[in-house]
């Protein structure tokens, strides 16, 4: 028996059979496109990192994503404002980085901080629920800059 043949017979186990189908398509799927999903996981994985930090520190910290999200667009729109003013200059020669890009990477940092202490303010300060506290978060990031996005 040649290996579709062996394929086809565990394919056709009723339940395990689409373990082994899901398998094999992972398998004939990451090789190809590894680069790709490794620049996608990278945010995921720190933000899943920044998670365990605060669970470490007995936080519980449902704003991760609002937080990301608000970061990303004080980054780009940073970026936008800072870039024409250097005349777009040439990427440097560790990682591409520029000037603006170091400004809006600070920005970021800058927004995501405040965010955090208005999350820390609630939980600590107001005594508010740390899950309602970064539930508030995430709707008034994802409605900011959502509307932000359309105003700009």
């Amino acid at each position: 028996m040649d290996i579709t043949g062996i394929a086809s017979a565990l394919y056709g186990i009723p339940v395990l059979g689409l373990v082994f189908q899901a398998l094999g398509f992972l398998i004939a799927i990451i090789p190809g496109n590894a680069a790709n999903i490794m620049n996608q996981a990278t945010p995921l994985a720190l933000a899943a990192l920044c998670g365990v930090f605060c669970e470490r520190s007995g936080v519980v910290n449902i704003g991760i994503e609002g937080t990301m999200l608000a970061a990303a667009f004080a980054a780009w729109v940073i970026g936008v404002a800072v870039n024409p003013l250097f005349g777009n200059p040439e990427p440097g020669p560790v990682f591409g980085i520029t000037i603006p890009l170091l400004i809006s990477l600070a920005g970021a940092v800058g927004v995501a901080m405040l965010i955090s202490w208005l999350h820390g303010w609630l939980s600590i300060s107001l005594r508010a629920d740390q899950i309602i506290a970064g539930t508030i978060i995430n709707i008034a990031a994802f409605g900011v800059t959502g509307y932000l996005d359309q105003l700009i």
